[in-house]
């Protein structure tokens, strides 16, 4: 896996990898939530929303998300780079961060708690 903002989006872009899923790990045992996708350029979406545990790691998470009225931030960028960068910078003070190739949920929530992660940048599987 890749640390730091810089590997992480030279990863992104050498691999290139069009859709990722980022989760934020926040205070008060709380995630953020955020995503790419390609459709005619590249967008961003962050959920304004805190998940508990249960929820993120829910496999009714996608479900939940499509069904609610949620709030969410986005844009349109010309790289998945750029894309990917404008989720992370949603949360100020995100650092340390990771890039996990193929991941779920739950693993993603597992390696980012146990390394003391700020954000997880990941393709589900």
């Amino acid at each position: 896996m890749k640390t730091n903002l810089e590997t992480i989006l030279k990863t992104v872009a050498d691999n290139q990898v069009n859709e990722v899923e980022v989760i934020f790990f926040l205070e008060d045992d709380k995630y953020g939530y955020g995503y790419t996708y390609h459709e005619e350029g590249f967008y961003s979406q962050t959920l304004q929303d805190r998940f508990s545990k249960e929820e993120i790691t829910s496999e009714d998470f996608d479900d939940m998300l499509g069904m609610e009225n949620r709030k969410s931030f986005g844009d349109v960028f010309d790289s998945s780079g750029e894309a990917v960068e404008d989720v992370i910078n949603f949360y100020s003070g995100m650092k340390k961060g990771k890039y996990g190739n193929t991941l779920d949920m739950i693993t993603a929530v597992e390696v980012g708690r146990k390394e003391g992660l700020d954000y997880i940048v990941f393709v589900k599987c």
